[in-house]
């Protein structure tokens, strides 16, 4: 579009200043509400997230407004971002001697597979971290945005979460630690998410379909919920005088503790909690506290699944004599497979340390190093249920793993620096506590996941923001309520 024409259509955008930023934000807060699931839709063979299509919209009336009115660099993504998907995308030069196929039909299929997972990949990294980081950096412009978009993603994850509820009740009846004796679903049926047989099968709606079956993650649902409930103790103090956004967030919190069985994420959820809280005030963080110590002295004493899943399973390097008998025929306590894992992309990074074996190829080298880490390779495998960091460095090598620190550094500084300037008030102190619980959840998880990602993407756009904001779109512009001493916090 040439200069005179974007002259010709200045009018147009001056006589009504707010219809693509309105669009661009009902857009943005639909992506943002329909992240907690993991579930994809084919469209024309290729599966696609539900957010996706909608981010995808969004871009394009990104795009337009960026070019009508702004064409400024502030909401850009910034270096760290575009730092990423160059360490994602160079992995292509390093798949074979050159960039053609190969002859041999065997390797000329393996090296087509290779490029294909890179270029995907990088693909998924563009849309998240580059356009729609643009999105929400822009449609996130202001405190009050920010609160609509929460509470419209915590509707939805109080549906995932109604299921997780479902699911741990029937946990209690339908447990089967016997593989012989499980009822295996190969097919998409609904009767898949009214059951649970084992304790990764507690997971709401954060499960996929694949040719294998079934495959339900709680680790991809803890590491969502770590992200999130910051979100949910920041309306349970902010709202505090609206009796109705009080139990809802009491409710969520609740179910949290209740369904949550990943025991390696628990410390990312609590302290994520526990950031915000202090935060948010030295009273609120005495109670957070409390209520953290609480939650682990009931599961102590309950004993259960609960306690054996959050506070024995993550201290056994070995699997439990119960799951050894069935599982090998000798008995023998093998390591666990999550901590095998660790081994292995070690092994991956080993043969190609700075660039690593390829972004998406995880999956194709993992199962060439298990070979001297003994029978781990015979154990279930619950999805998503490894180190991120060294999935990140297996993946794109140390360049890539030296560019996610940077990445989670810069966006802790900017979420401090966020919650200092505040004073108290709830998003910052959300934000911190979000980005608090993504750098520890990335050592028992990848939260890089879809669904997951569309999260974070938004809360890195909010944290821009808040760096950014005006003084007259300030958070500490709003109504403030003092209690005696405490820190102040927001009464929205």
């Amino acid at each position: 579009m040439t200069e005179e024409q974007l002259k010709l259509l200045e009018p147009a955008v001056a006589a009504h200043p707010d219809v693509l930023d309105r669009v661009l934000f009902v857009l943005a807060v639909l992506a943002l509400a329909l992240a907690p699931t993991q579930l994809t839709i084919a469209v024309k063979g290729i599966p696609l997230h539900p957010s996706e299509p909608v981010l995808l919209l969004a871009v394009l009336v990104w795009a337009i407004r960026w070019l009508w009115r702004d064409r400024t660099c502030r909401t850009l993504p910034p270096l760290a971002h575009w730092l990423l998907v160059f360490a994602a995308g160079i992995g292509i030069f390093f798949l074979g001697d050159s960039l053609k196929p190969p002859a041999d039909p065997i390797a000329r299929e393996a090296f087509l597979a290779g490029f294909t997972s890179v270029v995907k990949e990088t693909a998924q990294l563009v849309l998240y971290l580059l356009l729609a980081y643009a999105v929400f950096r822009t449609a996130l412009s202001t405190p009050r945005r920010l609160r609509t978009a929460v509470i419209a993603l915590l509707i939805t994850t109080s549906l995932a979460m109604l299921l997780a509820v479902g699911q741990r009740v029937v946990l209690q009846t339908h447990y089967q630690p016997d593989p012989q004796r499980r009822v295996a679903f190969r097919t998409t049926t609904p009767a898949a998410y009214l059951s649970a047989q084992l304790p990764f099968h507690v997971c709401g709606t954060f499960a996929t379909w694949s040719e294998h079956g079934y495959n339900p993650s709680r680790a991809t649902y803890a590491g969502f919920l770590a992200l999130v409930l910051p979100f949910v103790l920041a309306l349970l103090v902010s709202e505090r005088k609206r009796p109705g956004m009080v139990i809802w967030a009491s409710v969520l919190l609740a179910a949290a503790a209740f369904t949550v069985l990943a025991g390696y994420l628990a410390p990312a959820i609590l302290l994520g909690l526990l950031v915000t809280g202090f935060t948010l005030g030295r009273k609120v963080g005495r109670l957070t506290l409390i209520g953290v110590v609480a939650y682990l002295l009931v599961i102590s004493v309950a004993g259960g699944l609960n306690r054996q899943e959050i506070l024995e399973a993550p201290f056994q390097l070995r699997l439990s004599a119960q799951d050894a008998k069935y599982r090998y025929d000798d008995g023998t306590r093998h390591l666990k497979k999550f901590w095998g894992e660790q081994q292995a992309a070690l092994n991956i990074l080993s043969g190609n340390p700075l660039f690593g074996a390829g972004a998406g190829r995880y999956q194709d080298q993992i199962g060439q190093s298990y070979a001297s880490l003994g029978k781990i390779d015979e154990q279930r495998t619950e999805p998503n249920a490894l180190n991120g960091y060294l999935l990140t460095a297996a993946t794109t090598g140390l360049l890539g793993l030296a560019v996610l620190l940077l990445l989670y550094g810069r966006y802790l500084g900017l979420a401090w620096s966020a919650a200092k300037t505040a004073g108290g008030t709830p998003w910052p102190a959300a934000l911190l506590g979000a980005m608090v619980a993504l750098a520890l959840l990335t050592l028992a998880t990848n939260p890089w996941v879809r669904g997951t990602s569309v999260v974070i993407v938004a809360w890195l756009g909010a944290i821009g923001n808040f760096i950014t904001f005006s003084p007259e779109g300030r958070m500490i512009t709003q109504d403030i309520v003092r209690t005696p001493g405490d820190e102040t916090v927001e009464n929205a």
